[in-house]
């Protein structure tokens, strides 16, 4: 074989690899997670603050942040060191898939999950108080001011995430790792934005006859966990290895989740390796 074909049939297969693992790391990259196990559980335990003083609640919110972000922060230098290997998601083998998952959901469900869910739990009791979202228009200038003072500070909390994940940014593991914490809680604001915006747009619908489009999303919300349940049903039927098994070639997020189910914050070292060796790289 002359140097020259020798020099092609290796970029053919540098380039060959680097899809197939692409296409191996975007399996391992989806999201496997239970968000409700967290609700119930959450519930069960934060019941008795309903019965609480307004300051009490606000207080063990403002303690949930904290909580939120030291747990979020933990897990993250945890994958730091983890071992790595296949998702469930990944997994082709249906029982081992399940197994992991409900080892993954024992131990994120009460740790995890559950510090994501406490804050903006407290800050609804709060709110469902004075009945904000079911009269929207009495507490038109509240919601206002959620929707902007959360839209700002959630948008400039994932721009950092947003570089790394898109490999714009490839900072320290220590740095990446605060990203992730820093993205997560100023999403909770952006969440809280999110239900204002809502109930603002509500409150503008009710003055008028609701059109296809909000009878569907009304409908949508009386059955939300039916819905919720449901996009579960269809994506194992369409992406699942041992379903369909619909697959992409995207490159896998930085803050792809590891076996344990917590945010892999480390480089995609494979995929990064072998695309090096290609001309140009």
């Amino acid at each position: 074989m002359s140097a020259s074909d020798r020099r092609i049939t290796g970029q053919y297969d540098s380039r060959s690899a680097t899809t197939s693992s692409r296409a191996d790391q975007s399996q391992k990259g989806r999201f496997f997670g239970d968000i409700l196990g967290a609700y119930g559980l959450v519930g069960l335990v934060l019941a008795g603050f309903i019965r609480r003083e307004d300051k009490v609640v606000l207080r063990a919110a403002a303690a949930g942040l904290v909580l939120h972000v030291v747990i979020l922060f933990g897990f993250g230098l945890l994958t730091i060191s983890a071992p790595k290997g296949d998702t469930p998601a990944a997994m082709a083998d249906p029982i081992e898939a399940t197994v992991m998952r409900l080892i993954g959901w024992s131990g994120m469900t009460p740790t995890y999950f559950a510090a994501s869910v406490v804050p903006a739990f407290l800050f609804g009791i709060w709110a469902a108080r004075r009945r904000v979202l079911e009269d929207p228009i009495s507490h038109r200038d509240l919601l206002s001011r959620v929707a902007v003072l959360g839209t700002g500070p959630a948008v400039a909390g994932a721009v950092p995430l947003m570089l790394i994940d898109t490999r714009i940014w490839t900072p320290s593991d220590m740095v990446a790792v605060s990203a992730y914490a820093l993205h997560s809680v100023t999403g909770i604001a952006g969440g809280l934005a999110y239900a204002a915006i809502i109930g603002l747009a509500v409150g503008r619908m009710r003055r008028g006859h609701p059109g296809p489009v909000v009878r569907a999303l009304a409908a949508c919300g009386q059955w939300s966990l039916t819905c919720y349940l449901l996009q579960s049903v269809i994506f194992v039927t369409e992406v699942e290895s041992f379903t369909i098994g619909i697959d992409t070639t995207s490159v896998k997020p930085r803050f792809a989740p590891s076996p344990s189910g917590a945010p892999d914050i480390t480089p995609n070292s494979e995929a990064e390796d072998q695309g090096s060796s290609r001309p140009g790289g």
